[in-house]
């Protein structure tokens, strides 16, 4: 099942489907590849275009974001409006401590496709199985880091927009690749320049998981 659809019932937006079949592995199926995060499910024109930057930018050079967006939107419906919008965002992260942090890291990966069972998470049997992205795994002198970006449309009272327990999930699925928990997982928000930042071993596992259970049963049931 795909985190993101969780995410958003769990917000109680619409969900037309959970999870998607595939004839073959990695789209060989296709006419064309798509990103991981396509295989979760549609991404609107925005969202394309943020990814296109922040999956090519060089965050060493501060204003990279610029011409990578402007050929993001070129060919983009509507893409002249989708460009302002984004433009005030990506000045936000190009500006914050946390576009220095990627750009200072040790080590940055991008992209980073994992699945989490629910029922491994809360030590137990049963599943399902959650797929995700990590937006950036990133290593520091201070150990690995989970960061999440976000467009801040959604649960504006909640400064973790609803996040929280699918970055502790990748955080859990981190921890089962590399044998130690994170030192963080955070999130930064595009629409307000907000960062919040959490220590993953805090959190209740079997909380997280029960979370997701309940999502999926509602939906079910709906």
């Amino acid at each position: 099942m795909p985190l993101p659809a969780l995410e958003r019932l769990a917000r109680g937006e619409p969900v037309s489907a959970l999870g998607e079949h595939f004839d073959t592995e990695a789209d060989s199926d296709r006419p064309h590849w798509r990103h991981p995060r396509e295989r979760l499910g549609p991404l609107t024109p925005a969202d394309a275009a943020i990814w296109a930057v922040l999956d090519r930018w060089d965050f060493a050079d501060v204003d990279g974001w610029a011409q990578l967006l402007a050929d993001a939107v070129e060919d983009a419906p509507d893409g002249r409006r989708t460009a302002e919008t984004l433009r005030h965002q990506l000045r936000r992260l190009a500006e914050s401590d946390v576009r220095a942090d990627l750009a200072a890291a040790a080590e940055l990966h991008r992209g980073v496709e994992f699945l989490a069972d629910l029922g491994a998470v809360a030590g137990e049997g049963g599943g399902p199985s959650v797929r995700g992205v990590i937006d950036f795994l990133f290593r520091d002198a201070a150990g690995w880091h989970v960061l999440g970006i976000d467009p801040g449309v959604a649960e504006e009272d909640d400064p973790w927009r609803g996040r929280r327990p699918g970055l502790v999930l990748a955080a859990w699925a981190v921890r089962q690749q590399l044998g130690d928990w994170p030192a963080t997982v955070g999130l930064f928000d595009l629409a307000t320049g907000q960062l919040v930042r959490a220590d993953p071993r805090r959190a209740r596992l079997a909380a997280v998981a029960e979370h997701f259970r309940r999502v999926v049963a509602a939906w079910r049931a709906a």
